[in-house]
């Protein structure tokens, strides 16, 4: 294992007495730290979470934005 690893903290958990600590392998989810915002959604599910329906929020900004230009298209006439 390379110092890196260890140093970002993805490492497997050592922990014998807490029981409330579980580590999960999500290798096959995730290859890098960089992964984890853009695979929120399936590391969620692996772990036991209930999602809801994914949302892009970047398609809701672009559909706020542009019915703000429309408000604004539609004042000025």
């Amino acid at each position: 294992m390379s110092v890196q690893f260890r140093i970002a903290g993805t490492g497997p958990v050592e922990n014998q007495t807490n029981k409330k600590i579980y580590n999960y392998n999500l290798s096959h989810i995730v290859k890098g730290h960089m992964d984890y915002s853009s695979r929120l959604t399936e590391v969620l599910e692996a772990v036991g979470v209930k999602t809801g329906k994914f949302v892009d929020a970047n398609l809701n900004y672009e559909k706020a934005e542009e019915a703000k230009e429309e408000k604004y298209a539609q004042e000025e006439n």
